[in-house]
């Protein structure tokens, strides 16, 4: 890609903004851009330091997982994808599961991973759940999320839908492509 050698660190994405005094400035990495708009929106890091602080690592936990996967499976030689994806869905997969529903039943299995308010660590799981079903639904598969074995995973996925402002995105031309971008690159 064209745009990798003019990034901050040699790769995408990267988050173009301007100051309030029309400087403009890049952001790189994912996590950061995801903590930059979720500051931006006002509400998406909890009410004080202590729910922020649970948010981060939750949200960290399944950012974690997710690079785990595309570093681990999806950069490796096609020859050792399936090995890869087996540990996967084994070890890595389960162990998230575990700890996440364990952590929403907690929180009341409300939707949430803390409180009652909508977080970024409740968008970053919402975002990715789809993807980890497709990934471990194969043909003679056991799945490991679904309502009936991660009710409070999935409450989190549910409350999220029911956002005007996520549902309207997800109806978007905009989030189609990236999806289906995603879709080809990945395979899940």
């Amino acid at each position: 890609m064209t745009q990798k050698p003019l990034t901050p660190f040699g790769h995408i994405p990267i988050l173009r903004e301007e100051t309030k005094c029309g400087k403009s400035f890049e952001i790189a990495e994912i996590s950061v851009i995801e903590f930059f708009l979720a500051k931006r929106a006002g509400n998406l890091l909890g009410k004080d330091f202590w729910e922020e602080s649970q948010i981060r690592m939750f949200h960290s936990s399944t950012h974690a997982l997710i690079t785990f996967l595309v570093h681990t499976i999806v950069q490796s030689p096609q020859s050792d994808r399936a090995a890869f994806l087996a540990r996967f869905k084994k070890t890595n997969l389960p162990q998230w599961v575990k700890s996440h529903e364990k952590y929403l039943v907690a929180n009341g299995s409300n939707g949430h991973y803390v409180g009652d308010q909508l977080s970024i660590a409740d968008i970053k799981t919402a975002s990715v759940i789809e993807h980890l079903i497709n990934l471990t639904s194969g043909e003679g598969e056991t799945p490991l999320i679904s309502e009936d074995l991660t009710p409070a995973i999935m409450a989190v996925k549910n409350n999220l839908e029911k956002n005007p402002q996520y549902a309207e995105w997800k109806a978007s031309q905009q989030y189609q492509e990236f999806t289906g971008g995603n879709l080809g690159f990945f395979g899940f």
